[in-house]
């Protein structure tokens, strides 16, 4: 073959894989559809790292992985797993203790693991509801009360006016109201 020959055999080549890549294969799976957003526009912040549910709540909440979880996935299902159909309050403040309240008393496999919220403020004034955890590891508690609150969002059940975060405490988890998403419990605005 003469250079110019295999030059052409090449971009023949070149043209035939790439007119492959375009088409999609038979019985090829079609792309996922992006997920929705909140429907608030208003976002939760913190939950934990990566990490798994326990057996016990993975009944409620859905798979370990992020994109299994229910919150992500199917987050009306999650709601009414949890027994949560509507959030009522004047402000995000009542909203969140509503719906702590309703979730820890929603189920028996919530009601066994944590406590009626309890409301706090920080040194800033900011306004928070503590969930604490019976025999829950801490990493596990933010998971859940994460889920929960980021479902509600997702679901449509919960409508904030403004973003909010969860993050651990020492022996649960504590949801409060943020201006920005790295704002931490009981540092100065």
């Amino acid at each position: 073959m003469t250079k110019l020959q295999n030059e052409t055999f090449i971009r023949s080549q070149i043209r035939r894989i790439l007119l492959e890549e375009e088409k999609p294969e038979e019985g090829a799976e079609e792309p996922k559809p992006k997920r929705k957003k909140s429907r608030t526009g208003k976002k939760v912040h913190g939950g934990p790292r990566g990490g798994d549910y326990s057996a016990v709540m993975k009944k409620v909440f859905g798979g370990g992985k992020k994109a299994d979880r229910l919150a992500e996935s199917k987050p009306g299902q999650l709601m009414k797993n949890l027994n949560v159909t509507n959030v009522a309050g004047n402000n995000d403040q009542k909203l969140i203790e509503t719906l702590l309240s309703k979730a820890v008393k929603g189920t028996k496999e919530m009601s066994e693991v944590f406590s009626e919220p309890q409301e706090k403020k920080d040194s800033a004034g900011r306004w928070g509801y503590f969930v604490a955890a019976k025999g829950l590891e801490g990493r596990y508690a933010l998971l859940f009360i994460y889920d929960t609150v980021r479902g509600a969002v997702n679901a449509g059940v919960l409508k904030l006016d403004g973003d909010v975060r969860a993050d651990a405490a020492q022996g649960g988890a504590l949801v409060f109201g943020v201006e920005e998403k790295d704002e931490k419990w009981d540092q100065k605005k």
